[in-house]
């Protein structure tokens, strides 16, 4: 084991929290731009739900997230070994996130809920409204193939591989929080928590990013985007029998998630951490402050 360099490490974690500040920052900015400059040019399609929808994903997934794989990109990564799953494993890894991300829907809607009897209105489900107010491409291009690559690479590849050396406990919990934070609302922050253990797991279990890009991919398509093709497809009816599929889904899941937790292999990292207190480390510096407060942010303007 190498020797705690307190400093280094706090460091090392401080630049991934400035990553995702720049993120948050750089996306935001980048859509006011983008906005401005289509407004000009067509106000009617940018001031549209769907043309304002993919200037917002333009400016995240084209600016934001490679400004943050940049930042990331200054830290040494740490090499990992790869190891290949079977067909099984994937998808027991499949059905694991069924379970998590329905009791985490559910959770988030309870949560949410609450929230609003305390403030007097209803909050609003963005990402269901979202996928309902524009139109099938946009969400095939988006929600299935750009947020799953993009958040992969920051979430698991991008952070993962600069705090393994920590542990894999400590990087994937800390990953998942992450993951769960940038999404910035309390109807998707249990379940994008749940599946980012299961992601992270599957990652530092594998070294292999184009593992969790699938199944996140397989995931947004089933629970995200397919419920409201059948919905207008057969309305109600075929809507519901989906939302059946998902859960008997989730129920295998469980089943399989209780066999497969006795088997969880966790390593310890190669860096000498005193009574493993890795919280020393990844919380008290100033990016992980910074990007912890603009998470509070996201979360109250959320709730406005």
């Amino acid at each position: 084991m190498e020797p705690l360099n307190l400093r280094g490490e706090r460091h090392r974690v401080s630049v991934i929290g400035w990553g995702l500040v720049f993120l948050l920052l750089v996306t935001n900015a980048a859509d006011i731009v983008l906005l401005f400059l289509a407004v000009m040019v067509d106000p009617v399609v940018a001031l549209s739900t769907e043309g304002a929808s993919w200037i917002a994903s333009a400016a995240q997934f084209l600016l934001g997230y490679p400004v943050c794989l940049l930042i990331l990109a200054g830290i040494p990564a740490d090499p990992m070994e790869t190891y290949r799953l079977r067909p099984g494993q994937l998808a027991d890894a499949a059905f694991a996130c069924c379970f998590l991300l329905v009791t985490g829907s559910l959770l988030g809607q309870a949560v949410s809920g609450i929230i609003s009897g305390i403030l007097g209105y209803e909050t609003q489900n963005i990402v269901s409204e979202s996928i309902s107010s524009t139109s099938l491409f946009y969400n095939l291009v988006t929600t299935v193939v750009a947020a799953p690559v993009c958040e992969e690479l920051v979430c698991r590849k991008g952070i993962i591989d600069r705090m393994n050396r920590l542990g894999d406990r400590p990087a994937i919990l800390v990953s998942a929080l992450l993951f769960a934070l940038l999404h910035g609302n309390f109807y998707q922050f249990f379940y994008a928590f749940g599946v980012g253990l299961v992601f992270g797991y599957i990652y530092v279990r594998t070294g292999l990013i184009r593992y969790t890009i699938g199944i996140h991919m397989a995931i947004n398509l089933l629970c995200g985007v397919m419920p409201d093709v059948w919905y207008q497809i057969g309305g109600d009816a075929a809507a519901i029998l989906w939302e059946l599929l998902l859960v008997a889904a989730a129920a295998v899941g469980l089943v399989r998630f209780c066999v497969r937790f006795r088997r969880r292999r966790l390593l310890r990292g190669w860096i000498a951490l005193p009574g493993n207190r890795w919280g020393f480390i990844v919380f008290p510096n100033a990016g992980m402050i910074a990007f912890l407060i603009c998470s509070a942010v996201l979360f109250v303007l959320y709730l406005l």
